[in-house]
């Protein structure tokens, strides 16, 4: 499972890094195009990366390992709000190929985190409990 995780963090990465990424997921065409201290890839990781603890904790541990001088809640969310939804959609479309089936997380097979409706169903994706003997 950790050869997964670094393949994914190094396709989030490569993702985030490419330019065609960018331009395509970027809301307005003038975001991202002056150096500010959090730029397009920093954002996209950032709230990537965001779990279940209080967004300050995330934030500075977020600049202290990007080394980024500390920024501020609003200018997190500015820079949030000029992403497109779609580029998250995208990472998770492509991360999740590099899962097997049979990957487990604590005893479930995770489907979709966050309970979007699906294109495919028009319903929300639930986590549903995997087999007794499958690998976690």
């Amino acid at each position: 499972m950790k050869l997964i995780i670094k393949k994914a963090i190094n396709l989030i990465q490569k993702l985030v890094n490419d330019g065609t990424f960018k331009l395509q997921r970027k809301k307005k065409e003038t975001d991202f195009i002056r150096n500010r201290k959090i730029n397009f890839s920093d954002i996209v990781i950032f709230v990537s990366g965001l779990s279940n603890t209080s967004f300050d904790f995330e934030r500075i541990n977020f600049c202290h390992v990007a080394s980024i001088e500390s920024a501020s809640n609003a200018a997190l969310s500015k820079a949030r709000g000029k992403v497109d939804f779609s580029a998250f959609r995208e990472l998770l479309a492509q991360t999740q190929k590099l899962i097997p089936a049979t990957a487990g997380f604590k005893g479930c097979r995770v489907i979709v985190a966050g309970g979007e409706r699906t294109a495919a169903t028009g319903q929300e994706e639930r986590i549903i409990p995997a087999r007794k003997g499958s690998p976690d």
